[in-house]
């Protein structure tokens, strides 16, 4: 089955949060870089559901998770533009397309937004040990970025289901 070619043009808006999330995370993966001397030689590697880190590596750990992170967010950017590659909850057809792929562009900027807020929260607890808040908020993005992307989605199948 084949889907409708995505024809939306992205939004400034769009535009303007994927750049801004790409340049944050890699700002603050730079800085990280840089102080990379200045880190205790055990760091955080894991937190718990309340922000507290819950179990700790070696310093060039945080370099680790720089990276992963550095790809994470490049690979939900480079994901972001293309909706018509999504899994949906519904079948995509001409008619639904532009609506379930606006939604899917829209809810996969949200996830990115919150997943560049948990890395900030990261390097900040690196630096200084006080990233819970960063690092929660992004999580609570991701939530409802993606629970919000389903309802929109699944809105225009709903809105159809009498025709």
């Amino acid at each position: 089955m084949t889907r409708p070619d995505y024809r939306h043009q992205t939004p400034l808006l769009a535009r303007v949060i994927r750049a801004t999330c790409v340049a944050l995370t890699i700002a603050a993966s730079t800085l990280l870089a840089v102080r990379y001397p200045t880190l205790e030689p055990r760091v955080p590697v894991h937190f718990s559901d309340v922000g507290d880190p819950d179990n700790y590596g070696p310093r060039w750990a945080a370099l680790v998770m720089m990276v992963v992170f550095l790809v994470l967010i490049a690979g939900i950017a480079w994901l972001s533009v293309r909706p018509h590659l999504f899994n949906y909850p519904m079948e995509i057809t001409d008619r639904n397309a532009p609506t379930a792929y606006r939604a899917g562009q829209t809810m996969m900027l949200g996830v990115l937004a919150g997943v560049s807020v948990v890395h900030i929260g990261i390097v900040v607890f690196f630096l200084t040990e006080t990233g819970e808040a960063f690092m929660m908020t992004g999580m609570a993005m991701m939530v409802l970025a993606t629970i919000s992307g389903i309802i929109m989605m699944t809105r225009p199948q709903r809105s159809h289901v009498t025709d």
